[in-house]
C-alpha cells in the first residue's frame, strides 16, 4: 500500500503496511505503519539528490547539512526553539526548582523534544 503526497511536482510514496493491531480493546484489526527503508546518514541522503531531481550537489547538501545540524545544536543548547520543514525541536529540562540553583538536579539531563514539522504531517 502507497499513500501519495506531492512535493515540486513530484509524486512521492509514503509506503506503508498493516500490522495486526494486539491489544485486546483495539477498535479495528490492523494498524497502519511505515515501511522503514534502510537507515541513511549524511553522506547518504546526500547521494540522493538526483534520484529525487534536486539540482544541487550532492557536496555542497552533504557540507551544508553538516553545518546546518552543527548550527542547530549549539542554537537549540541556547534555548531556542528550531522550525524546519521537516522537524520542529525544543529543549526541556524537567525538574522542580527553587530559583537559587546554579545547576540541574544530580541525574537530571536536558530532553530534547522533536516533532514532525506540520508540512510533514500533512502527508
Amino acid at each position: 500500500m502507497a499513500l501519495d503526497f506531492t512535493v515540486k511536482d513530484v509524486i512521492h510514496k509514503v509506503m506503508a503496511k498493516f500490522t495486526p493491531a494486539f491489544l485486546p480493546d483495539a477498535k479495528k484489526p490492523f494498524n497502519l505503519k511505515a515501511v522503514f527503508q534502510p537507515e541513511l546518514d549524511i553522506h547518504g541522503i546526500a547521494s540522493k539528490a538526483e534520484v529525487y531531481n534536486i539540482e544541487a550537489d550532492p557536496r555542497v547538501i552533504e557540507e551544508g547539512f553538516t553545518a546546518a545540524c552543527e548550527l542547530i545544536y549549539y542554537l537549540a543548547a541556547d534555548g531556542y526553539k528550531i522550525k524546519t520543514p521537516v522537524f520542529n525541536l525544543s529543549i526541556r529540562l524537567p525538574g522542580e526548582y527553587e530559583g537559587a540553583e546554579t545547576s540541574l538536579h544530580e541525574g537530571v539531563h536536558p530532553e530534547a523534544r522533536l516533532q514532525a514539522s506540520a508540512a510533514l504531517r500533512a502527508c
